[in-house]
């Protein structure tokens, strides 16, 4: 069902609105990647506070937007990322590409305008890895996503 087109959210935002939204978008996008480069070498601090400040900043924006469904991809990964820098858990590699899969429907989710590939089957697989790590289960090696 990958290659399904499905509308995930639907934008009902003016152009100039939209636009502010797409420049403050990209320049977080810009950052997690380079976050996820420095990780995919190992657990970093710096890297892992730059993931975290950047979804929370994706998660607020997605929510004014009205892309609510973007916005809780985003809240997934700042939940995982809190209870990491509160103690509750740790990172691990496994996490990498969960996250990885979840910030690719946040990517094409605005990059189509609230509409992709398979967005809503893939958002709800990765919520459910997210909820398996929330309900205290191992770190999946990898998501239950069908590449």
């Amino acid at each position: 069902s990958d290659g399904i087109m499905q509308v995930f959210d639907d934008v009902t935002a003016d152009e100039d609105l939209w636009a502010a939204f797409q420049e403050e978008t990209s320049e977080h996008f810009t950052k997690v990647i380079e976050a996820f480069t420095v990780l995919e070498q190992g657990e970093d601090p710096d890297a892992l506070k730059t993931l975290r400040r950047s979804v929370h900043q994706l998660k607020g924006a997605s929510g004014v937007i009205g892309m609510l469904n973007t916005s809780r991809v985003n809240a997934q990964m700042q939940k995982i990322l809190d209870r990491i820098f509160e103690g509750e858990g740790q990172w691990s590699a496994g996490l990498l590409p969960l996250f990885q899969a979840a910030f690719d429907i946040v990517l094409e989710s605005v990059g189509g305008r609230g509409t992709g590939a398979g967005l809503r089957d893939r958002a709800a697989a990765v919520q459910e890895s997210f909820d398996r790590i929330q309900a205290g289960a191992e770190v999946p090696a990898q998501p239950a996503i069908a590449q």
